[in-house]
Order: structure tokens, then sequence, then C-alpha cells
């Protein structure tokens, strides 16, 4: 019987041949097709048929994706944008952002989009890519350059408050012809009611007074939808709720409030737990500032215990009556103030003769009649030079010369044309006050931290 062993290995080498052709017609096919489309989407791009040129890309990074494609097709955006065949700008935002979300570990695709949104004042696109590459640690000189001309973009928003105190809690307290409300993080109103007279929220809870046409006060703790959880019906103001350890170390949360001549601290509870103060301020970081009959400062524990057995002749508060916000206390021992930290150790030698909280990496402190700026080790960054100035807050600080307040960065140089008759804070979520016209408005800022 013959075999047909020879037979069958004819067989299997041609079918290995067949596949091996048709696996290369197939891989060869799509290469040329490829190629083909790429090829095309140039030639339409040098002829600025934009659309046509971006359709072409787009077939062929179907088949096979590339950085240098995406980069290719971005440059196209930009010419279609400048010959006026791309109108839809959204469009064009989309799919730029979709190319940096394709490569989003290569500095390169960031510093195209953001070359695009910069020269059409796409500013809040901008700000988004660059808060990604911040967040995924992807950096370049380019792409710190356009974070510094995007930091200080903004929209303005126009308001029409009295009064303004800056954001704790994501909350901002507002005040309107003697009308108290909260607007949330994004400067919308919030916490339902009206009052006539509000701390700021902290830690959930603020502080309020209502008054019926009796002319009868009744003072309250509210949470952030308004319900009512204690009365302290004797308290006068508060500066609001703080946070403090109590002696098993457990969180405890109080309000320094001004009861006729002096202050005393309450709980959640409505129940009085010390003091007998001239003045007495809001816990933060289990410290606060009290004064006493005799007009001497100390720091005390949210037991009553002083945590440095010693007396100052003032204690730099900030806003919200706090002494400690961001672990750092100006203290005036003398004739001059003094910097320490949270475990009251003296920080350097500086000295100056008046000083504003920290709000960020640095305060604003006056030699003299002059104001400057000073960091958290004690090292003047900004020498004293103008007539007034706030702490910066998020990057950006605020200082008063010629009647008008303006924005500097920490090089001092001014950054904000605009200026205006008072500035607030720059919050977490870009929001700054400033007062107008006697009105206080907001500036909505693209770009807020490092």
């Amino acid at each position: 019987m013959k075999s047909n062993k020879p037979l069958i290995i004819i067989a299997v080498i041609l079918l290995n041949v067949i596949v091996v052709f048709m696996v290369g017609q197939s891989l060869f096919g799509k290469s040329s097709s490829y190629d083909l489309k790429v090829d095309e989407a140039r030639k339409f791009a040098e002829q600025e048929l934009c659309s046509k040129a971006i359709a072409s890309y787009s077939d062929a990074i179907a088949v096979k994706d590339s950085l240098n494609l995406r980069l290719e097709m971005i440059e196209v955006y930009k010419k279609g944008i400048e010959i006026g065949e791309f109108a839809n700008i959204y469009d064009v935002v989309t799919a730029v952002t979709q190319a940096v979300d394709a490569y989003r570990t290569d500095p390169k695709v960031y510093e195209a989009a953001c070359d695009l949104f910069m020269q059409y004042g796409k500013y809040e696109d901008c700000a988004n890519v660059l808060m990604q590459a911040r967040d995924l640690h992807v950096s370049s000189e380019a792409i710190d350059a356009y974070r510094e001309k995007v930091r200080y973009q903004y929209t303005k928003y126009y308001a029409m408050y009295s009064n303004v105190f800056p954001a704790f809690d994501d909350m901002y307290t507002v005040e309107t012809e003697g009308n108290y409300t909260f607007l949330n993080s994004e400067a919308s109103p919030d916490v339902k009611g009206s009052y006539t007279y509000a701390s700021s929220f902290a830690y959930g809870y603020a502080f309020v007074q209502t008054e019926n046409a009796d002319g009868e006060r009744k003072s309250f703790v509210i949470n952030k939808n308004g319900e009512r959880q204690i009365y302290i019906n004797e308290a006068e103001t508060s500066s609001g709720v703080g946070k403090g350890k109590d002696k098993s170390g457990n969180d405890l949360l109080l309000l320094a409030c001004k009861v006729g001549d002096t202050y005393k601290y309450y709980g959640l509870d409505g129940k009085e737990l010390f003091g007998d103060y001239k003045f007495a301020g809001r816990f933060r970081n289990n410290v606060a500032a009290v004064q006493e009959k005799d007009g001497k400062w100390k720091l005390i524990n949210a037991t009553g215990a002083t945590v440095i057995d010693k007396s100052f002749d003032d204690v730099v508060l900030n806003e919200f009556d706090e002494c400690d916000p961001h672990g750092f206390i100006f203290v005036k021992e003398g004739e001059k103030y003094q910097l320490y930290n949270y475990k009251m150790e003296r920080i350097g030698n500086f000295e100056c003769d008046g000083a504003k909280a920290f709000a960020g990496d640095y305060a604003a402190f006056r030699s003299g009649d002059l104001w400057g700026f000073v960091d958290t080790e004690g090292n003047v960054i900004i020498n004293a030079q103008y007539e007034d100035a706030k702490s910066f807050s998020n990057g950006i600080g605020a200082i008063y010369g010629g009647g008008n307040w303006k924005f500097i960065n920490p090089k001092g140089e001014v950054v904000v044309q605009e200026t205006f008759e008072d500035i607030d804070y720059l919050s977490d979520a870009g929001i700054c006050f400033v007062k107008t016209k006697g009105y206080w408005s907001y500036l909505k800022f693209f770009y807020t931290g490092k």
C-alpha cells in the first residue's frame, strides 16, 4: 500500500504558503492603506483643505495611532480656525482634548494643546489640561510657562453684595443691606434662609441670628441644610464653630460667643464650657487666642489650658478670629511681632511691626509704614514697599497703592491689569471676591494650585 505521507507534507506546505500570503496581503494592504491616508492628509493640509485633512488623519489613526499624527492634526485644527474653516470651536476643543487623553503622559501633546487653547482664548480648557498634567506629574519648561500664563486668567461675574467673608468649609457668608445668606464654593446661593447676623460655616455648622418685628432676637446654630441645632440666645455674636480636642484627645467642636461684656466657649449641645475673657478667638488646630481682662493675650487649647506658659501683647488673627490657620502664629512681644510654629517654637529671627495671618505660602508683614511678604521660614520674599498688602492665597497676593488694590505674583509683578477697591482671598475653587463701585462681585480664575 502506497504511503500518502508525501502528499500530506505537500498539502501542509501549500497551506502555510497560502496563510503567509494572505496575512502578508492583509498586513501590506493595511500598511498601504495607512500610508495612502497619511500622504493624503498631508497633501490636503498643504492645500489648506483642513476638513478633508482631518478626515484623512482620522482614517489613518483608526489603522495605527501615533503621537506625531495627533500633533499634525492639532496644527491642522489651528490652520482651520485661522482661515475660518472651523467655525465650531467646541468640536476642535473636543478633538484636541481627545489627543491629550490618548497620550496623557507625553508633554508634547500638552504643549500643543495649550498653544492652541491660549492662542484662541480657551483659558478654561487650557487650565483643565494643565491640571491633568500636574496630577499625572507630566512637566516641561513649556508646560510651566503655559501654567503661569493661564494662572491669572479669569471670568468676572457681577453681583451686588455689601460685604463678603472669605470662604471656609466650602461656603461663603455674604451680607446685603443687613441680611446675611450663604453661597457654596462656586459662589451660588446654597443654604436656605436669611439672617440678621451670621458667622462663616465651619465643620458643617454656622452661628446665626434672626430678629422679629418686635425686635426679639434669637441666636442659634444651623447645619448646611439650614436646620436649627441648638439655641444660645444669650450670645450676641460669634465667629463660628472651631475645632479642638477634649481631655481624652477626641475631636471637639465649640464656639466662642460674646455674652454681655465677656466671651465664653460653648459646646454644640448649647452648654457653656469655660471662659470669662475680654475676647476669645475661634479654635483651629486645637489652639485659640484669648485676651484676658488685663489686656494680655494667651494661647489655649480646647480644655481651656494654656499651650505655652507665656503672655503676649497681641496675637494676629485672620478673618475668622483664628490665630493658627496654617500652622504658624504671629505674636507680639514688646514692640515687635515674631513668627512661631504650631509647637510654639520661634522661627528664625524674623521681626516686624505688624502682620496678617498666613492664608497660603506667604504672609503680609509691616515694617514701619510699609508692607511686604514673608515665607513660613521667616525669609522676606518681597521687601516692605506697599501702602497695604494681603497674604498670598493659592499663589496670588494683593497689594494696595494709589487708591487701588492689585494682584501680584511671588516675584512682586502685577499679574492682573484690572484694579479694585478691595480684594478678598483666592479660594481653592478659584473664586476671588473683589469690590468695585461699593459692592462685591467675584472673579473665577481658571487655574489654582501648584
